[in-house]
């Protein structure tokens, strides 16, 4: 993830862990280690981004919003 990352990106200096990627696309799912949020799902670019908020991501507070809005996301 390090290297998509725009240097100011949300989760830069976060430590992650990568449960699962989306097969058809370059979606991650992150367990996020000391943040406020406890998930996130990022779609990876595999370049160096500018923009902040590139790679795209969503935050899930924990599994329940995990679960209950992961499909929301297309």
């Amino acid at each position: 993830m390090r290297a998509s990352s725009a240097l100011s990106h949300a989760l830069v200096g976060v430590a992650v862990k990568c449960l699962a990627r989306r097969g058809d696309r370059d979606d991650f799912l992150f367990r996020l280690h000391g943040h406020r949020s406890e998930f996130a799902i990022v779609h990876l670019t595999w370049h160096r981004e500018s923009e902040p908020d590139w790679p795209w991501t969503t935050f899930f507070a924990d599994s329940d919003d995990l679960v209950a809005n992961w499909q929301r996301i297309d």
